[in-house]
């Protein structure tokens, strides 16, 4: 799809996770509220308990809450980076169990108006941190941006987040629908959240799977 997006899945080759590399998951769903951030924050501390070097990057650019959930408010963010007033290495925090995150910030809208320099900078600053940690966990926006494309074709596999709500099941279809229309390489996952038993979960991740 970009250039951008290729040198960032360029740092995971193959399926299985050679020693020294960073496996990138993107994390995102069709409609708002649905839970996707606390799961990241969650799937995150669980990996970090199992021993694995994790570190959350939010980026749902000018709507950022990964800080907000740890308690934290962190001196710098993505922001400084893009404005090259920071490396990556600099807005990097550290929160509870010495979970890593970088804080997307606030007011973004002129990072993808960005130039290919400004882009391939950016770039360049993340995959730094190939064999830094062992998952990089991307906490997109809601919907299919520009921002949140990026991510998800940079990832080795993507985590859509729904819930049992009809409105939230036909926005999680559209958003796998229309990525697998532009790249069918991609792999999902499927998260139903808020199920009041298993059998309603599975009967919502069923729906999606027979369309």
């Amino acid at each position: 799809m970009t250039d951008q997006a290729q040198s960032l899945r360029n740092m995971l080759n193959g399926c299985k996770q050679p020693a020294g590399s960073t496996r990138i998951v993107t994390v995102t769903s069709g409609k708002g509220g649905v839970g996707k951030s606390n799961f990241t924050l969650n799937f995150a501390l669980s990996l970090q308990a199992l021993g694995h070097r994790t570190l959350i990057f939010d980026a749902d650019i000018g709507f950022s809450n990964i800080d907000v959930l740890m308690g934290m408010t962190p001196k710098y963010n993505l922001y400084h980076l893009l404005k090259r007033q920071k490396t990556i290495w600099d807005i990097i925090c550290k929160g509870q169990h010495d979970l890593q995150f970088i804080s997307g910030g606030s007011g973004f809208g002129e990072l993808f108006r960005l130039s290919e320099e400004d882009l391939d900078e950016f770039t360049g600053q993340i995959n730094e941190l190939n064999g830094y940690v062992d998952y990089i966990i991307f906490d997109t926006g809601a919907g299919l941006s520009k921002e949140t494309l990026k991510f998800i074709l940079a990832a080795q596999e993507t985590i859509v987040v729904t819930t049992p709500e009809p409105t939230a099941i036909t926005d999680a279809y559209a958003v796998i629908k229309m990525v697998h229309g532009m790249d069918a390489d991609v792999r999902f996952r499927l998260v139903v959240n808020r199920v009041a038993e298993w059998s309603e979960g599975k009967r919502t991740a069923d729906k999606i799977s027979l369309v």
